[in-house]
């Protein structure tokens, strides 16, 4: 063959490609569409799921806080009781901060009562 007809004919393919290729991208759009369509839903129902999930671990979470602070203290024969109650409530309110927040009261707030039941001066800006 010479030179000029493997030239007409790599022509032809890279045309032939080219349309190919033309083909599978307009396919693949319509394709991802009807994909992003189909998953809009599902996601709006995982994101839904997680929310109500996070929202229940808040209070499990805070329990097992509680209880592992009792250990604690049982443990240590109540002589760091003061600063396992301090450290175990704050974490409690912030974990279960979800539950309160629904009810109306504020994150901050809930840090500030803390605080104030410990003898502990609210931080500034709170």
């Amino acid at each position: 063959m010479d030179q000029q007809k493997i030239t007409e004919q790599a022509g032809q393919l890279a045309s032939k490609a080219a349309k190919v290729g033309g083909q599978a991208k307009e396919r693949a759009t319509v394709i991802a569409g009807e994909v992003v369509h189909r998953a809009g839903p599902i996601a709006g129902q995982a994101r839904t799921k997680a929310a109500d999930l996070a929202h229940k671990a808040g209070p499990v979470a805070a329990h097992g806080v509680h209880t592992t602070a009792s250990k604690l203290d049982q443990l240590t024969r109540g002589k760091y009781s003061d600063r396992i109650k301090s450290a175990s409530t704050t974490l409690e309110h912030l974990l279960d901060r979800d539950s309160q927040h629904d009810n109306g009261v504020d994150a901050a707030e809930t840090s500030n009562d803390t605080e104030r039941s410990n003898g502990t001066k609210p931080k500034s800006g709170s």
